[in-house]
């Protein structure tokens, strides 16, 4: 959910949902596409969702900023928490 800065966890109900009638539309965050069958699989590609593949509730994909892997069962994998020390000098 933009609006609210909330990256929803992939068992959130009706995360992905799109009407029958609409399978193809915007993403949340409006900028981007996204391609879904009444929620059970998916594809989404968009500016803050990165690109992610939805079977059966099960969500993978890369999400671009901060560049990371979107793992089922796992999340994400990547270098958001990573501290870097500045040099001495």
């Amino acid at each position: 959910m933009p609006a609210l800065k909330l990256d929803l966890p992939a068992n959130a109900l009706g995360k992905d949902y799109r009407p029958l009638w609409r399978p193809v539309g915007l993403p949340p965050s409006g900028r981007g596409i996204q391609v879904s069958v009444l929620g059970v699989a998916g594809v989404t590609l968009g500016a803050e969702e990165g690109f992610e593949l939805n079977v059966l509730g099960l969500n993978m994909g890369l999400d671009f900023t901060p560049l990371r892997l979107r793992l089922p069962f796992i999340g994400g994998l990547g270098n958001e928490n990573v501290q870097q020390d500045n040099p001495p000098g």
